[in-house]
């Protein structure tokens, strides 16, 4: 109730993509009625799940652009693109663990896809936000503070990543 009056406040048109992100919210707290046949496709289910961020971001966005009467700002794809595969990063990255660390009962996209392949979806969406971040700050002249960012960012996750491909060669 809150939110709908605090979007109602700002402006009423807001309303209607307030109620598209709480229905797309509630079919993914349902797993879209079909959570057992999602839970055995481990990339689909990551899929629709991190789906929700662009949502969240459409609407918070729109809190801006929408008051302003200004449209839907030129890049704003770019952007939702960005949050949904920094949120794919996100996810795969705190579900990678060496195969000692894996536990019982705990799904994680290491015990589903295997060390390699999950190491490399975790790069993929990396790289991918990455480059969907510089080209949205190039949009707004800010590629130069971006691309530090970016830089420390990946070296971090490359380093995390020679780390668990070491562990997980030793126990090869």
């Amino acid at each position: 109730g809150i939110q709908a009056a605090l979007a109602v406040s700002l402006d009423r048109r807001l309303v209607l993509l307030l109620g598209a992100t709480w229905i797309y919210l509630l079919l993914m707290s349902r797993e879209f009625f079909a959570g057992e046949w999602l839970k055995a496709r481990p990339a689909l289910y990551l899929w629709s799940h991190m789906l929700i961020i662009p949502v969240v971001t459409l609407y918070a966005t729109a809190c801006d652009w929408t008051v302003a009467g200004s449209g839907i700002p030129d890049g704003l794809g770019v952007f939702l693109m960005a949050s949904f595969f920094n949120a794919i990063g996100i996810e795969i990255g705190r579900k990678v663990r060496a195969p000692a660390d894996e536990e019982h009962g705990v799904t994680t996209y290491s015990a589903a896809w295997g060390v390699r392949w999950a190491v490399c979806g975790w790069m993929l969406a990396l790289a991918t936000t990455a480059a969907l971040a510089l080209i949205a700050a190039a949009r707004i002249t800010f590629v130069t503070p971006m691309a530090f960012i970016v830089a420390v960012s990946l070296s971090a996750a490359a380093t995390a990543i020679f780390n668990i491909v070491t562990i997980v060669c030793a126990f090869a």
